[in-house]
């Protein structure tokens, strides 16, 4: 089903945002982003429409931690979530986390496709987060029966040597043991899959986590290089105009225009 949005997409790209404009090709570094284009004004619009969500909606002190609103809350309680609240602001404004610019990458993906994928994750030292927005090219997701975006799996091209800062060596196969000692800047191809627990059906993770996530290489023979549960989702899909019996949504701006 996510290859046949893909041709929407790649035209919606060509005339909206040709900087994303690579659904159906890789485009070459280097190669003209627009020169197929003859008008800008509807790269100026996406632009000013993308570049509106962030400055409305994430101005300042722009959300609280908060309870169910039927439970009353005494002073203790207060005092600890406006803490909470601080610490969480402190996490996704460090450089570090990166949480800026994905979010911006992802109002432009919002505002012309109608759909966004940023996953959330603590970093390599476990001492803080990362934010980071994904190519939809990349990425497919499924519903729950409640309407819910719940399983995502995603393409990545790594290089060797990020797949060893990530995983460590011990976790690649000797194959791409091998590839890393030779050509450490070399690309390979790992497919990341997050669902629900009780979707593996398997007693190790059913009932203790919440989600299961499996890193998979796919170049020279399928490998396992981690499989472990988490109690996050790890990706949040934001999507706009939703229809009924589609997990992907679509962006009424662009449609209509």
């Amino acid at each position: 089903r996510q290859n046949n949005i893909l041709s929407l997409w790649q035209s919606l790209a060509d005339n909206f945002y040709p900087e994303r404009a690579d659904f159906r090709f890789q485009r070459v570094l280097g190669s003209e982003l627009a020169d197929a284009t003859v008008d800008s004004y509807p790269i100026l619009a996406r632009r000013d429409l993308g570049n509106s969500f962030h400055a409305m909606l994430r101005d300042g002190r722009w959300f609280e931690l908060d309870t169910n609103p039927d439970r009353t809350i005494d002073r203790e309680g207060k005092h600890w979530l406006q803490r909470a609240t601080a610490i969480q602001f402190r996490a996704m404004n460090d450089r570090k986390a990166n949480f800026d610019r994905a979010v911006k990458n992802g109002d432009h993906d919002f505002a012309t496709f109608g759909n966004a994928v940023l996953s959330i994750e603590p970093n390599r030292n476990m001492n803080g987060l990362v934010y980071r927005s994904w190519h939809l090219r990349n990425c497919a997701w499924e519903e729950d029966e409640t309407g819910m975006v719940q399983t995502v799996a995603r393409k990545w091209t790594p290089t060797m040597h990020t797949l060893v800062e990530t995983f460590g060596l011990d976790k690649l196969s000797p194959a791409m043991k091998k590839k890393y000692e030779k050509t450490p800047f070399e690309t390979t191809e790992v497919t990341h899959v997050v669902m629900p627990a009780v979707l593996t059906h398997n007693d190790k993770w059913v009932g203790k986590t919440k989600f299961v996530s499996y890193f998979l290489a796919c170049e020279g023979g399928e490998h396992m290089i981690e499989e472990k549960g988490i109690n996050y989702p790890y990706y949040a899909v934001p999507r706009f105009q939703t229809i009924a019996g589609s997990p992907y949504a679509y962006s009424p701006a662009t449609i209509a225009a």
